[in-house]
């Protein structure tokens, strides 16, 4: 059965949480999506296994059509939906309704009941299952579960060739570039480097991302970083950060590496330094270059039967190369392993997707399985 709009109880349920969802998707920023700059109280529980979910909206239903409110158009995120919407469209009997938009308004629009699939980072997902952040004060409508992998975004971090920063932990006092303050990714740099040379000891300077490079070049800032590499691509003005400026690319010491590792919702990337690009001039490592990783899941709800996501997922498989065919982002789920690699094991995974994944062998055992 498909269900293009909500149903009266749904109706009902969002009008009474209608200036909390708004609230939420404000707080959430914009950018290339917006995630809250609150931390939330994180907590570190046993992972793997399954998690005990009491469904908080009607029971879950069957559909073909799925409402998704997507990045910002002409964005990585936007084209890579809209491209899978095409390959479904013509290929399938299931259909993506995609919207441009950021991340903040995607999940609220989701936890609202108002559309059945999301994207958001890994963090966002933590809190909103355990309510904190800008969750916190929000009446969900349905129960969040994780479905599958989204998109990775790496986040570097370059300075001039002539400067004396080697890593990450010597920014300290450091002025540093980073791009749009609402962006997603602004909580990730801002948490490690917190970690690794303590608050208050360094400044994220913001500005759009196609001022990055300018403020970079025009040595008003002592660093740079952005969206490095998004689903395997760099954006074209950190292409442009990169050729216009002698630039070194810094590493993180086994030290700061350690923190990130212990942490509850940061991740790591170990790349080789080829695939920062050909006009990186320096790196502080040999070969490869270990940064920090932001992860973005596709989120869902307990809105959706576990049949529709099964039968989503599929559809997403075995039309692997039509995607890669329609955005070359795609190519990333061409490695088996990503389409689990953004979840995060604190988070349940919709049983859908669980079922999906079992048959298919790329199960993660660290993972959540959700129920209800």
């Amino acid at each position: 059965m498909m269900n293009n709009g909500p149903t009266r109880r749904e109706t009902i349920k969002y009008l009474s949480g209608t200036a909390a969802v708004t609230a939420l998707a404000g707080c959430m920023g914009g950018g290339t999506g917006g995630d809250s700059d609150s931390s939330g109280d994180d907590s570190s529980g046993d992972t793997g296994g399954e998690t005990e979910t009491t469904q908080s909206g009607p029971e879950p239903e069957d559909f073909s059509t799925f409402r998704l409110i997507s990045g910002p158009q002409n964005g990585v995120t936007f084209l890579m939906h809209n491209a899978a919407a095409g390959v479904l469209d013509r290929e399938t009997d299931l259909s993506l309704d995609v919207v441009s938009g950021t991340s903040g308004e995607s999940m609220s629009r989701l936890v609202g009941g108002q559309s059945e699939l999301a994207f958001g980072t890994a963090k966002a997902g933590l809190d909103a299952v355990e309510r904190a952040g800008p969750f916190g004060s929000v009446d969900f409508n349905h129960d969040l579960y994780q479905m599958s992998t989204q998109t990775t975004l790496i986040e570097p971090v370059v300075v001039p060739t002539g400067s004396d920063y080697q890593n990450w932990s010597d920014l300290e006092g450091a002025s540093i570039a980073t791009g749009p303050q609402g962006s997603t990714y602004q909580a990730y740099y801002r948490e490690a480097l917190d970690n690794i040379v303590g608050e208050e000891n360094y400044e994220l300077v913001h500005q759009g991302v196609t001022e990055i490079a300018q403020e970079f070049s025009a040595g008003r800032v002592d660093a740079a970083g952005g969206p490095g590499i998004v689903s395997g691509l760099t954006p074209g003005f950190m292409q442009q950060m990169y050729s216009d400026n002698e630039i070194r690319l810094l590493g993180l010491s086994e030290e700061s590496q350690g923190m990130i590792e212990e942490h509850p919702w940061l991740s790591l990337q170990t790349l080789s330094n080829d695939a920062f690009g050909d006009s990186i001039e320096e790196y502080t490592q040999e070969s490869e270059t270990t940064t920090v990783r932001v992860d973005y899941p596709h989120f869902t709800t307990d809105k959706v039967s576990a049949d529709s996501i099964y039968n989503l997922l599929s559809a997403l498989w075995d039309n692997r190369q039509g995607l890669v065919d329609a955005h070359p982002a795609w190519e990333l789920f061409s490695d088996d392993s990503l389409w689990t690699a953004a979840l995060h094991a604190e988070v349940p995974v919709h049983p859908g997707a669980v079922q999906f994944f079992k048959e298919n062998d790329l199960w993660d055992e660290s993972l959540t399985e959700g129920s209800f």
